[in-house]
């Protein structure tokens, strides 16, 4: 889990992810707060699946427009071969993003409380 932090009540953290809740809050108080919301978090997967479907109605739109041609050569594929692309498809994209050092940033709160770090340090 990540922590995060944020000024006020709403669905939009903008102020990066920390390994541990007192890093968040060295955080929040290095920006001058004293009384913000934490919040853990999750991050959220980069999408890595593709609908088969999908996939051979733009290649078929493509072939079409190449050729003049309006039929779809890609109707009668069976959902074996739809599954196998589908399965094949999302283990390059988790190549491609190892390869281009492309890694998921955003994150969703799982959990928020508000804090005043006065209070905690007069306890």
């Amino acid at each position: 889990m990540k922590w995060s932090w944020n000024e006020i009540e709403s669905d939009c953290w903008n102020h990066g992810t920390y390994e541990t809740r007192e890093e968040a809050i060295k955080d929040a108080r290095a920006c001058g707060k004293t009384s913000f919301y934490i919040g853990e978090c999750e991050i959220v997967p980069l999408a890595t699946t593709l609908d088969a479907d999908t996939i051979l109605e733009i290649l078929d739109e493509q072939y079409g427009g190449e050729t003049g041609c309006e039929d779809y050569i890609y109707d009668g594929v069976k959902g074996e071969y739809k599954q196998w692309l589908e399965e094949r498809m999302h283990k390059i994209i988790q190549e491609f993003h190892c390869m281009a050092g492309i890694n998921p940033y955003y994150f969703r709160v799982i959990s928020e409380e508000f804090t005043n770090v006065e209070k905690e340090i007069g306890k």
